[in-house]
């Protein structure tokens, strides 16, 4: 009860809060796995940012834009398509409806807060939210460990990798933004945004790396990585740069080893325990490519290249319109576990030439909003966006995908509102007047 109180408490918040509200629809798997909230509360997190965006749209100055009508023909198409899909899973008009409508509303909602002026401290308030996960992990009656797995009575481990990713990211989008301001500009933290960002922050990346790891999921651990080396990358000096290029070279070194020993490694993971440095050894040699045989998720895995096998023979069959929507998904419910994969094979060269250019629209502003360092909250949004296209390679699927069409909603068109100011020198001034941006 203590906990249905504490979500809509945070859902009324989130009216003036938007990030609240995100942090809370991106983490509702793993609160309805770790507290059995009822129905109508889970749907109500569902649809909290498109409920906070219709709230915003007074205040923003969002516009009908052509790449807007791309997204639309996107959603539309995936609709029509499922007219020549055959019938392999069970799912009704109105179910296929919902997942494409929450797809566009969180693209809305991106475009709306994006171009909103009462954003300002969008990434501080996503903070916040998040700490509804680890609150879950704390009091949560569900969790149990299983194969020295973390997890929560009936959700799957790679399911809540999701939040745990952002949280990560924002918090790392925090971090370096403010360590950025602090050497221009000089600490602001006697204010209680500065206070927020130089507690949750750290906080953020310390405690949700943790429980990332003992989660173990990869797509999650290596969305968080590109983000930060993104960032670090776009956003350094030359020096830095080729320190990240020295770091790789270490990396680079143990691929190569790992591919010409990998008999020997693989005898050697066979000696190993089940405790849970063991486990996080095994999953590193996996992270770089080595198959161990040892995985516990090995059925998962080869059921998974066998449906990426199916989804690249869909395409082959039918590379200009697509097997059609769904069609990816077998009657085991299993699916291809890579977002553009799977794009290509339900809607052939025409859905995705659609969501690539969207992706890509995104990805090149995202560039140039961590290149110039001026707005903490798209900032974070970039960072985000990065971190889930990564794991979207890995995990997940399209209709689940929703938190990227959020990213992609405010990173496709510089708008005005919080975006919109970049010819302006900004840092992170958390001033009385409670300004990200100046």
């Amino acid at each position: 009860m203590i906990i249905i109180l504490v979500i809509l408490s945070a859902l009324v918040a989130s009216i003036r809060y938007p990030g609240v509200g995100l942090a809370l629809a991106a983490s509702l798997y793993t609160l309805e796995h770790a507290f059995y909230l009822p129905g109508w509360l889970q749907g109500l997190m569902a649809i909290a940012p498109a409920l906070v965006a219709a709230v915003q749209f007074r205040r923003s100055s969002v516009r009908f834009h052509r790449i807007d009508a791309l997204m639309l023909a996107f959603i539309a198409y995936r609709l029509i398509s499922n007219a020549w899909a055959p019938t392999q899973i069970d799912k009704t008009s109105i179910e296929l409806l919902m997942n494409n409508a929450l797809l566009l509303a969180y693209y809305t909602s991106g475009r709306i807060i994006a171009s909103s002026r009462d954003g300002r401290h969008f990434a501080l308030e996503m903070l916040v939210g998040f700490l509804l996960i680890p609150l879950a992990y704390v009091l949560s009656p569900n969790l149990q460990q299983l194969w020295d797995r973390q997890i929560f009575v009936g959700a799957t481990a790679v399911g809540l990798s999701y939040p745990l990713n952002i949280w990560i990211v924002v918090g790392l989008a925090v971090v370096l933004f403010a360590w950025k301001a602090r050497n221009m500009r000089g600490p602001d933290a006697n204010t209680l945004p500065g206070q927020v960002a130089w507690t949750l922050g750290p906080v953020a990346i310390v405690w949700g790396t943790l429980l990332l790891l003992d989660n173990g999921s990869r797509g999650a651990l290596l969305g968080a990585a590109v983000a930060l080396a993104a960032a670090l990358w776009i956003g350094g000096s030359r020096r830095l740069q080729r320190q990240i290029l020295l770091a790789g070279v270490p990396l680079a070194v143990a691929l190569v080893f790992i591919h010409l020993f990998e008999a020997a490694i693989v005898e050697w993971v066979g000696t190993l325990g089940r405790d849970r440095f063991s486990r996080l050894v095994i999953v590193a040699l996996e992270t770089l490519g080595l198959d161990t045989g040892y995985s516990i998720e090995d059925y998962a895995f080869r059921a998974r290249e066998v449906v990426q096998a199916l989804a690249v023979s869909q395409f082959v069959n039918s590379p200009l319109i697509g097997c059609g929507y769904t069609c990816t998904t077998p009657s085991t419910l299993m699916y291809p576990h890579n977002i553009f994969l799977e794009v290509a094979a339900e809607l052939g060269l025409v859905g995705l030439s659609m969501f690539a250019t969207l992706v890509l629209a995104a990805v090149y502003r995202a560039a140039a909003t961590i290149s110039e360092y001026k707005n903490l909250t798209m900032f974070s949004v970039a960072l985000v966006l990065l971190a889930l296209l990564v794991q979207h390679q890995v995990s997940y699927f399209m209709d689940i995908a929703r938190m990227l069409f959020f990213a992609l909603g405010a990173l496709v068109v510089k708008e005005g509102g919080i975006g919109a100011r970049e010819s302006e020198r900004t840092s992170l001034s958390f001033s009385a007047g409670h300004t990200l941006d100046r």
